[in-house]
């Protein structure tokens, strides 16, 4: 289903005489469409519909989140993730940030998390299909895996237009990708999404911004790599316990923050664990990310 983003720049090819002399005509590109002919819901379909083609791939996820401070200052941490799947049963999830480092493995019977730094890991029987196992961990106060949605069959399921709405903002550049600019406004989060306009319509940038909370945080992932290998080496999705890691049997291990008061994200989407001595609303582990039902 590798089917395009559904428009294109057409080309105005100038035509030229027959003579010597310099031809005044010019090969110029037409304008871009009016944000008003654009379909936002069309385009993230396309990006969903892509990537649910795809038996295997890799993302890389460049992570930053605010963290507020109880006098209203704002504070940003980092962290990198990377994400491998191979349809429909197995995962693995590698995350690296100021405030934890962990890895997720899953081989189609056993979901494992393991806290590198604790060397303790967490194991459970799972369901056989990605979709299942999602649906299991968001059903959760938070999930162990940022952007959990682009792991699951539809990226973009979660999309209900009688809640949300969303705009096209035109063209922008991310690394130098050229990429659709979607806004998707929600009741208590808004998200910015960048897909490429290439014939790969690749998610490339994410920012929610969490507009009920004080100080409006936002969490951004860029996506720096995606891969898409005939498949993923079995071995990569087996967990072996390091030398002297702990196995602990308490689930809340790696459920550390219930959602804030008051506030109900979307599903699959939730904030992570309140920095030490810090206060305020932390943004570490977003379970995922849960834009449009589309149509």
């Amino acid at each position: 289903m590798n089917r395009p983003i559904g428009f294109a720049f057409a080309l105005c090819l100038g035509c030229w005489g027959v003579s010597l002399a310099p031809s005044l005509a010019q090969t110029q590109a037409a304008p871009p469409p009016s944000t008003s002919q654009v379909s936002p819901a069309g385009i993230l379909r396309a990006a969903a519909d892509y990537l649910k083609t795809k038996p295997a791939f890799t993302f890389t996820n460049q992570i930053t989140y605010d963290n507020v401070l109880s006098g209203g200052d704002k504070v940003t941490y980092h962290a990198t993730q990377t994400v491998s799947v191979q349809r429909n049963n197995q995962l693995r999830a590698s995350y690296d940030g100021d405030f934890q480092k962990t890895e997720v493995f899953y081989n189609g019977t056993t979901f494992t998390w393991l806290d590198v730094d604790q060397n303790m890991y967490y194991q459970a029987p799972a369901p056989n299909n990605l979709d299942d196992l999602v649906a299991s961990l968001t059903t959760r106060s938070s999930s162990p895996i940022p952007m959990i949605a682009f792991v699951t069959s539809d990226a973009f399921a979660a999309y209900d237009p009688q809640t949300f709405t969303s705009r096209y903002l035109g063209l922008s550049t991310v690394n130098g990708e050229p990429c659709h600019n979607i806004f998707v406004t929600g009741p208590e989060s808004n998200w910015q999404i960048w897909v490429s306009t290439s014939d790969q319509p690749l998610v490339q940038k994410v920012v929610i911004t969490y507009k009920t909370l004080p100080g409006a945080p936002q969490y951004t992932a860029e996506f720096t790599r995606w891969e898409f290998p005939p498949s993923q080496p079995a071995q990569l999705f087996q967990f072996t316990p390091p030398a002297n890691a702990v196995a602990i049997q308490d689930q809340s291990a790696i459920l550390r923050t219930p959602l804030p008061q008051g506030l109900s994200l979307p599903d699959g989407l939730s904030p992570p664990p309140i920095a030490p001595d810090i206060g305020g609303t932390n943004l570490n582990l977003p379970g995922g990310l849960t834009p449009p039902k589309l149509p």
